[in-house]
């Protein structure tokens, strides 16, 4: 048999397109069966009922910069909770399960999933400590989102889609008393907190959940957070995680299940094939197809491993991907840093959040434009390449554009928006800076939206305005300049030895350079 002599079934991304296509027969590729027509299955999973999902927008108010909008009582709703990077709201008066719902909608949250077995442990410590507002939280029962309604005792967790896996359920529960109780609620008192099935007409308190997104810039260092919070793994040794030689212990295992859970790339300690195998596929140039069979050969040997127990599942799992596709790794691992959660704290943040965009790798322009193309090249998109800081490579585009649209275009090319956070980084860059782009602005990954104060974006460090030789001046306060710019203009004509910052509203347009 010739090596093309294969043929394979290529679809579109919308799945709007099919075509086939000669292909190696040696090559690995996900299979499909054609058979004799068989009966439907059975359900596995709940039919959740589709509620409009909306804030009531008269309980919000807008925050210093007249954009950012948070809850103005938030202790009218309920008694606060935020803990282990989780924020829980246990409502004063009772409704319906879908009531509640809805309820929780409004204040921009969602109805209580336990799909981390963390959870219980977090509803526990609520009861036993004093709220965000000064009050008690008092026992009781409680409506979560779970439900098996139109699948009998197949219940799932309807706020995130994911089935309930948990076994803290009460003595005889679920019961199913009547062939009517086809909602969960769960009964917390300071000893236990354990799940029932009930009618789902019935009225009880209900708890809202939230990832607690106020100490964070980014959301998904919201959920480093979270999952550090729980592990007590520091944002230092997460990062060293990253490395080979990191140190494996159980609470960076566990740390490494709980993220890669919480990404939608494990579920129950166990990588979800489909995922993988997706990202496996848009992560992998078109124009090399032995990188692509590298990355499928990668997720099918390191998918099948098993550890002694979820927990070193996830971290073999992640090992075996570091050793046999580094940069696959990596690429995934800055897909999910780059790319914005919809689950965000309703209440007024102590870090200021960032302006979020798409952030979708493009393979080729990786590949054949950045790390083949030389010195000062061009892109296909008007942007250059050049060198800097111990010969990292920098690409600028000087085409202005939005914020937003700059980051996603960073992405692209497995890049983030210029971070100049520390006054060494600001010297090195400056003097390897190409003489023909200092004399324009450049978008700075800080933001103060939501905040008094500014943040990096795309670090951990804090923003420290001496570092830039400036004080804070009257623009700096207006409330629609919460976004900055890099001056580089100063640095070219040997006026100045720091780089400029310039306070800007989201709506200005300007270049932006970005940097591994």
């Amino acid at each position: 048999m010739l090596p093309d002599s294969c043929v394979q079934l290529k679809m579109s991304k919308d799945l709007q397109l099919a075509e086939a296509a000669e292909a190696n027969c040696s090559n690995k590729y996900v299979l499909g069966c054609q058979g004799l027509t068989t009966p439907p299955p059975s359900c596995f999973s709940p039919s959740c009922t589709v509620l409009s999902c909306n804030k009531k927008m008269t309980y919000f108010t807008k925050t210093v910069d007249n954009v950012t909008m948070v809850l103005a009582n938030p202790q009218f709703h309920g008694t606060w909770h935020s803990i282990n990077g989780r924020i829980y709201v246990f409502s004063f008066n009772a409704s319906t399960w879908q009531d509640a719902n809805l309820a929780c909608c409004s204040i921009g949250m969602k109805l209580l999933s336990l799909d981390f077995d963390y959870e219980y442990n977090n509803l526990l410590q609520a009861l036993k400590t004093i709220s965000m507002h000064n009050a008690t939280t008092e026992p009781g029962e409680f409506w979560t989102s779970g439900s098996d309604v139109g699948c009998e005792s197949s219940f799932g967790w309807c706020a995130v889609n994911k089935l309930v896996r948990s076994t803290n359920w009460a003595p005889q529960q679920p019961s199913d008393k009547n062939k009517s109780e086809n909602c969960i609620s769960i009964a917390i008192n300071q000893n236990s907190a354990l799940l029932s099935d009930d009618a789902c007409d019935r009225k009880m308190r209900y708890i809202c959940e939230s990832r607690d997104t106020t100490k964070s810039s980014r959301s998904s260092q919201a959920i480093v957070d979270e999952c550090g919070a729980v592990y007590n793994v520091t944002r230092i040794e997460a990062e060293n995680v990253l490395t080979l030689s990191a140190e494996y212990t159980t609470k960076i295992k566990c740390y490494l299940k709980c993220v890669g859970e919480h990404s939608g790339f494990m579920l129950n300690g166990k990588v979800v094939d489909e995922n993988m195998l997706m990202m496996a596929e848009l992560l992998s140039p078109k124009s090399q197809p032995a990188k692509l069979q590298d990355n499928l050969e990668a997720v099918d040997s390191c998918s099948s491993i098993k550890g002694m127990d979820e927990c070193d599942t996830a971290a073999l799992v992640f090992q075996c991907g570091q050793e046999k596709a580094p940069d696959f790794v990596s690429d995934i691992i800055t897909s999910v840093e780059r790319n914005s959660s919809a689950e965000k704290s309703p209440l007024n943040v102590t870090v200021a959040l960032c302006a979020s965009y798409g952030c979708s790798l493009n393979p080729t322009r990786r590949t054949m434009e950045y790390e083949n193309a030389t010195v000062l090249s061009a892109s296909a998109n008007g942007g250059k390449f050049f060198n800097a800081c111990s010969g990292k490579r920098y690409a600028v585009f000087s085409a202005s554009t939005l914020y937003s649209p700059a980051g996603s275009l960073c992405c692209q090319y497995g890049l983030q928006i210029l971070t100049l956070d520390t006054i060494a980084k600001q010297n090195c860059f400056r003097d390897g800076l190409p003489d023909a782009y200092r004399s324009g602005s450049f978008h700075a990954p800080l933001s103060r939206m939501g905040a008094s104060n500014y943040s990096w974006c795309t670090s951990s460090r804090q923003f420290i305005m001496s570092d830039f030789g400036q004080n804070n001046g009257t623009d700096w306060q207006n409330a629609s300049n919460y976004q900055m710019l890099y001056d580089f203009t100063g640095v070219l004509n040997g006026s100045q030895t720091r780089v400029k910052l310039r306070p800007a509203n989201p709506s200005v347009k300007c270049g932006v350079i970005c940097e591994p």
